[in-house]
């Protein structure tokens, strides 16, 4: 009925009936071995799996099926239209891109994120940062997470470093495998996407307007030795975040690589939902990363230690070169026109040190004064506190703000002998400085606010970095603070409720405010239940 050898290749010729036995055997057994090779693995350990790129074709999953590459996992091949040899066609797939999992697991990388306009000056740090990355930290892989498509002016040229370079990969985030709505989080997060990527066993945090320097590296190397998971770096008084999302480090190993993820998720899921603001990323660090970090990490920190004290607090391993660019790590390497005067912000500060003034408030001119705002200072007034502090919008995160918002301060005497200035000409000083109605400078922690502030640049809210520096010292103890979204974030016994209710979808409707609408829901562990504010808050998504 069938030709010979087509269709039924055991009826002839006429086989003994032992051998065919022997044949078959034979047979089960090399199918057999063939589908251990391809078995699921446990943990992280190496697996063999066969991986053909081109979209739509199959390859063998973790468990050994045959399955099918997701057309929405595009090959940045096809994206940027270049060729470059595959490390391995044996792979896991991880958090990036096909090309960054071909280089399989045991990733070191050096992870930065890109998002909007592609001519903002970011986009010169990706250049630079890659030679950087070549320079100083051979072995390891840049990753850069974008959003950037073919339309986009500056999208060629993007690609065209990709294509000269082989230790870059592009990661576009609308083409994450189970993260279809990442876009729409906060940019800044998308670099910390190696936390769950179970190619990478070291990650390290960077800024694209920052550039990579041997101070850096031999901090990073210190901590290597130590064994610890997690590095943090501090090396400027403007760094002051706990964790800092530009200047972090995590070794993940195989056993350790369940809590990154989870850090990862945790951060993922908590911004869903919640506008772009600056600094959102650091603070999302702190409430999802540090309980899980803070017993198991190294931190080199030049100028907080005080405020963040840790066992595990190490100096420096290199000496500061004065006077010289990119000498602090997180530098964008520029040196700056205005380093030998005071930052511009901090001259509304001079009445503290004004002998006629009894009462200061300090304030931003493209901010707008409200009854809100006067209804909370009359509430301090009455309160005998020294120190006045308002926080009334997410992006007001800092334990004192120069801008969005107030600091406030009444002077007396005794707060005046407390706090006496000793950086004034002599005659200020004599001239009655613990007299009645006499201010005082309340930054006098060595060195102090206006001494220190003349050696650095002029940086955006490095007023607010300095007075977290050198004033909570003396107010944190004699201070009223009216907070309505970070009071766990800055917890205060002295922390109270608004005493005005905000005044839903209008204009100016927030201390601080440019005369925009406040538009993002409250946390509810911010406000008792009963408060006249807490309804406004439910009713805004």
């Amino acid at each position: 009925m069938y030709p010979y050898g087509l269709r039924n290749p055991w009826s002839r010729p006429k086989f003994p009936r032992g051998l065919r036995v022997v044949l078959l055997v034979s047979l089960l057994c090399i199918s057999s071995l063939s589908l251990t090779l391809i078995s699921k693995d446990n943990g992280r350990s190496q697996q063999r799996v066969r991986v053909w790129t081109k979209t739509g074709t199959t390859r063998t999953n973790e468990t050994g099926i045959i399955a099918m590459i997701s057309p929405t996992r595009t090959s940045l091949k096809d994206e940027c239209q270049c060729s470059r040899a595959r490390v391995s066609s044996f792979r896991k797939p991880g958090l990036c891109s096909d090309w960054a999992d071909s280089r399989g697991q045991g990733q070191r990388v050096i992870s930065y994120s890109l998002y909007g306009n592609l001519q903002s000056s970011y986009f010169k740090g990706i250049r630079l940062n890659l030679e950087g990355v070549e320079q100083f930290y051979p072995g390891y892989t840049m990753r850069l997470y974008h959003n950037a498509n073919e339309s986009q002016s500056g999208f060629k040229e993007l690609c065209d470093i990709f294509c000269q370079s082989n230790i870059l990969d592009l990661c576009n985030v609308r083409h994450i495998e189970g993260y279809p709505d990442l876009e729409k989080q906060f940019g800044m997060l998308w670099r910390f996407l190696p936390l769950a990527d179970q190619n990478v066993i070291e990650l390290h945090s960077r800024d694209l307007d920052s550039r990579i320097s041997a101070r850096e590296v031999a901090a990073v190397h210190d901590w290597q030795y130590t064994g610890k998971h997690f590095h943090v770096m501090r090396d400027n008084p403007a760094h002051t975040s706990r964790i800092l999302g530009g200047m972090f480090g995590v070794h993940i190993t195989e056993d350790y690589f369940k809590t990154t993820s989870m850090i990862w998720n945790q951060m993922y899921r908590n911004s869903k939902d919640q506008p772009w603001r600056k600094g959102y990323d650091q603070n999302l660090l702190k409430i999802c990363a540090w309980p899980y970090i803070e017993n198991d990490l190294v931190v080199h920190d030049s100028y907080l230690c005080q405020r963040y004290p840790h066992p595990n607090n190490r100096p420096w391993p290199t000496k500061r070169i004065e006077n010289e660019a990119n000498n602090f790590v997180g530098s964008n390497g520029e040196t700056y026109p205005n380093h030998d005067k005071h930052f511009g912000m901090i001259w509304r500060y001079l009445p503290l040190a004004d002998p006629n003034v009894v009462e200061f408030h300090s304030r931003d001119l493209d901010s707008r004064i409200s009854a809100r705002e006067v209804a909370a200072v009359r509430d301090w007034q009455s309160s005998g506190k020294h120190f006045h502090v308002m926080r009334d919008n997410p992006a007001h995160s800092a334990d004192i703000l120069g801008k969005y918002t107030s600091s406030c301060m009444r002077i007396e005497p005794k707060l005046a002998k407390r706090m006496s200035i000793t950086n004034l000409p002599l005659d200020r000083q004599n001239r009655g400085m613990f007299g009645d109605h006499i201010t005082a400078d309340y930054f006098n922690k060595s060195p102090r606010m206006f001494v220190k502030s003349k050696d650095y640049p002029w940086t955006k809210s490095f007023d607010q970095n300095l007075s977290n520096i050198y004033a909570w010292l003396y107010e944190q103890n004699d201070v009223l603070v009216y907070d309505s979204y970070l009071c766990q974030t800055y917890p205060n016994p002295n922390n109270r409720p608004w005493t005005s209710k905000r005044i839903e979808n209008e204009t100016n409707n927030f201390v601080g405010s440019d005369g925009r609408i406040l538009n993002v829901q409250c946390p509810s562990f911010c406000r008792p239940a009963n408060h006249q504010d807490w309804t406004y808050c439910l009713k805004v998504r």
